[in-house]
C-alpha cells in the first residue's frame, strides 16, 4: 500500500493563469506513474492499481476516473465520505479567488486572469509558504474556497464525463490519426465504466457542518430553518424556494405536533449529510451501475461504546450513529492493532490517538471491513 500526500490549498489548486492548473491533481497523477512504472518491485500487480482516497481524496480519485490524464493508472478505485458531486468537491469561482490571495498579497497583475497571457505564479513565487496558506479567502457555508476546478484543460465538466462514460481525447488534443484518435476516444470514454467502483459512507456525514454548541443542546426550528435556508441558497442555483419547502417537509417529523431541539439537530444533521455528502455519493453509484459498471456502497453504522468516535465533538453524540470521520481508524485497521506506534502514527498529533480503547466488537467489525476492502482491491 502506497500513501500519497499532495498539494492542498493555494499550493494545490490556486488557479494562478490559464495555462497552469489543479497541481494538486497531477501530484496524485505523478504518483500513480510511479506506482504503475514500480509495482513489479514490491511485489505489486501494475494491472490492479485500486485507488482510495477519503473527503477531498474521495472527490480527486473519483475525478481521476474520468480523466483523459489518468487512463490506465488505475483499475479500481474506493470512494470514502466524498465524491465529485458533493457540493463542496469543486472550487466554484476559482478566478475570484485568485484576485482575493493576489490582492492581499500585492500580486495584482495588469491583466485580468482571464487573458491568455495573465500569470500571477512570478509574483506569488516570490512570497513566503506561510503567507501563502495563512490567507483564508472567505467561502459561502457548504462550499469550498480551495478545491480541483473546471479548467477544460485537465478537467471538464465531471458529470457530464461520468454520464458519458468519460473524457473524450478530442476535447484536449488533436490526433494526426483518424483511426487512432477513434481508438483513444473509445478507449478513454470507457475508462469510467471499466472502472470497479467501492463507494462508503457513514451515518451522519454533516455533523461537521454544526459547531460544538448546535450538536450538544440541539435548536428550534427557526433556526433548523435558518440552517437550510443558507445550505439551499449555496448549494442550488436554481428553484431554491421550492427546494427549501421540500427539504423542510422532508426532514420534518410530522407525527410530532411539538418538535424538541434535539430531534431537531437530528434530522438536520441527516439532511446536511445527505446534501453534502451521501446524495453525492449515492447519485455517483447511481450514474456508475446504470450503465452496467461493477458498483458496490457500503454503509458504515457502527458505533463504538468505547472509542466515542473521532474528535471531541463527538463524544455523547449516539444518536446520531456513526459520525463523518468514523470509519477512518476501521479502515486503517486500528481496532485490530490497537497499537497507533505500530502503525507510525505520532499519539501526540495523530487525530486517532485518544481512540486507542478499541472493544472487541471494534475489532471485529474492522476485520469485516477491511476482508470487504481487501476483496474489492484482489478481485473487485
Amino acid at each position: 500500500m502506497f500513501y500519497f500526500i499532495f498539494r492542498l490549498g493555494p499550493l494545490g489548486f490556486l488557479k494562478t493563469s490559464n495555462q497552469q492548473s489543479n497541481f494538486g491533481l497531477l501530484d496524485v497523477i505523478a504518483a500513480l506513474h510511479w506506482v504503475k512504472e514500480n509495482a513489479d518491485s514490491f511485489s505489486g500487480d501494475k494491472n490492479r492499481i485500486t485507488l482510495l482516497g477519503y473527503r477531498t481524496g474521495a472527490v480527486v480519485a473519483n475525478l481521476l476516473l474520468v480523466a483523459q490524464i489518468a487512463k490506465g493508472l488505475f483499475q479500481r478505485a474506493i470512494l470514502i465520505s466524498g465524491s465529485v458531486l458533493s457540493p463542496w468537491a469543486l472550487q466554484r469561482r476559482p478566478e475570484d479567488v485568485a484576485k482575493e490571495l493576489s490582492t492581499a498579497l500585492g500580486c495584482v497583475g495588469k491583466l485580468p486572469l482571464s487573458h491568455p497571457e495573465s500569470d500571477l505564479a512570478p509574483c506569488l513565487r516570490k512570497k513566503h509558504v506561510s503567507e501563502l496558506i495563512s490567507f483564508v479567502p472567505a467561502s459561502p457555508k457548504f462550499l469550498s474556497a480551495y478545491a480541483p476546478y473546471v479548467d477544460n484543460v485537465l478537467l471538464n465538466n465531471p458529470k457530464t464525463l461520468m454520464e458519458s462514460g468519460g473524457q473524450s481525447s478530442s476535447s484536449s488534443s488533436s490526433s494526426s490519426s483518424s483511426s487512432s484518435s477513434s481508438s483513444s476516444q473509445h478507449f478513454v470514454q470507457d475508462q469510467f465504466l471499466r472502472a470497479e467502483l467501492l463507494i462508503l459512507f457513514t451515518t451522519s456525514e454533516g455533523v461537521h457542518e454544526l459547531n460544538d454548541h448546535e450538536l450538544r443542546a440541539g435548536f428550534e426550528s427557526d433556526h433548523r430553518d435558518k440552517i437550510l435556508r443558507t445550505m439551499v441558497r449555496n448549494v442550488f442555483n436554481y428553484h431554491q424556494q421550492g427546494i427549501l419547502s421540500i427539504v423542510r417537509n422532508e426532514y420534518t417529523d410530522w407525527e410530532r405536533p411539538i418538535l424538541h431541539p434535539i430531534p431537531l439537530r437530528d434530522s438536520t444533521v441527516e439532511a446536511l449529510s445527505d446534501c453534502v455528502a451521501i446524495g453525492p455519493c449515492l447519485q455517483v453509484a447511481g450514474i456508475h451501475s446504470k450503465r452496467g459498471a461493477k458498483t458496490w456502497v457500503m454503509h458504515f453504522s457502527h458505533v463504538s461504546k468505547d472509542a466515542g468516535g473521532v474528535g471531541e465533538e463527538s463524544a455523547g453524540f449516539e444518536r446520531l450513529g456513526s459520525l463523518e470521520g468514523d470509519i477512518v481508524p476501521y479502515v486503517m485497521g486500528l481496532p485490530v492493532t490497537n497499537n497507533i506506534p505500530a502503525l507510525g502514527l505520532n499519539q501526540h498529533v495523530s487525530p486517532f490517538a485518544a481512540l486507542a480503547n478499541f472493544s472487541k466488537q471494534d475489532a471485529f467489525v474492522a476485520e469485516m471491513l477491511l476482508h470487504y476492502v481487501a476483496n474489492f482491491v484482489k478481485s473487485g
